[in-house]
């Protein structure tokens, strides 16, 4: 053991053991290995005997664990910036939860030592894996901690389109994004998700958010599924009374034409007005499914689109 030598210092003819008790160092039993292994504070005795006369001495040595620093890091840090790559939210601060007074400090930005950088916290402005070698001043034990710090930010280019033909029965929305991250979508106030693939969506006008899943920011963009209710009860409680197609004040062109099942037509329908009343000729027509075609013109295309809905008295 290194301890023999400060026992013993330049003596010879000696024998030094070690043992774990008084007694056994008195009756020379139960010696300890060189290579002894300790997992807590322990007092170990010596016993020193001289070859040639027999006589003995005894001293004893403290092993006491220090125990190494714990530097504590998150595994992962998020720079947010702007398209332009300019850093949006300052500085990340990497901090160890240790303190300047008892340990020491050298940090290193993938694998070169940050000049400069002595302090228990150190502002991260760049990308890249850190480290940190914490050295306990009192004991001279030493531990070190890696975490990464990376880039983010909002989608350089995304789309948010309405895949169906207007006013089909069934409607889908795709939102895509491609930026320096990966991107939540959320419909509306529902929740958010990975695929930004929207099915089953009602007409009308929505709002679709594409969100960085780190908190760099969000872009919410509005848009419109034309489309017309399943039914309509026009008995004057002030729901639903009348029926008309949804959207049509936002096309140019649309006109509106109501069949009975056998294909009498019922209505020509202003569609910027309150929409059919379930009545013709002034007499009111009864509950059954009635149908529908509409002629319109979108970006400069003309579409027909027919269908059908009930009336509930």
């Amino acid at each position: 053991m290194p301890v023999t030598t400060q026992v013993i210092g330049t003596q010879t003819g000696v024998t030094v053991s070690y043992h774990e008790s008084q007694a056994d160092a008195d009756n020379n039993s139960n010696a300890v290995a060189s290579t002894y292994t300790y997992s807590s504070d322990t007092t170990l005795f010596i016993r020193v005997e001289d070859d040639n006369t027999d006589c003995v001495s005894f001293t004893t040595v403290n092993l006491i664990i220090d125990s190494l620093p714990q530097p504590s890091l998150l595994s992962q840090y998020v720079l947010c910036i702007d398209n332009n790559g300019v850093l949006l939210n300052g500085p990340e601060v990497l901090d160890t939860g240790l303190n300047n007074t008892d340990y020491t400090f050298e940090w290193f930005l993938n694998g070169a030592v940050i000049s400069g950088s002595s302090s228990a916290s150190h502002d991260a402005i760049e990308p890249g894996d850190y480290e940190v070698v914490v050295t306990n001043i009192a004991t001279g034990c030493d531990n070190s901690t890696t975490t990464n710090v990376r880039q983010s930010g909002i989608p350089t280019a995304y789309s948010v389109d309405v895949t169906t033909e207007t006013y089909a029965v069934d409607h889908q929305i795709i939102a895509t994004a491609t930026g320096p991250d990966e991107y939540w979508f959320r419909l509306d106030d529902g929740p958010y998700v990975n695929n930004g693939i929207f099915n089953n969506v009602s007409p009308g006008l929505h709002n679709v958010t594409i969100a960085e899943r780190s908190g760099c920011g969000e872009i919410i963009v509005e848009v419109f599924v034309f489309g017309y209710p399943d039914y309509f009860t026009p008995n004057n409680d002030g729901y639903h009374d009348t029926w008309n197609i949804i959207g049509a004040d936002r096309l140019p062109v649309t006109t509106l034409y109501i069949f009975d099942r056998y294909g009498k037509l019922l209505k020509q329908l202003d569609t910027t007005g309150p929409g059919w009343d379930g009545n013709y000729n002034g007499q009111p027509l009864p509950s059954s499914d009635y149908w529908f075609k509409i002629e319109y013109e979108q970006d400069g295309r003309k579409g027909i689109a027919t269908g059908h809905f009930a009336m509930k008295r």
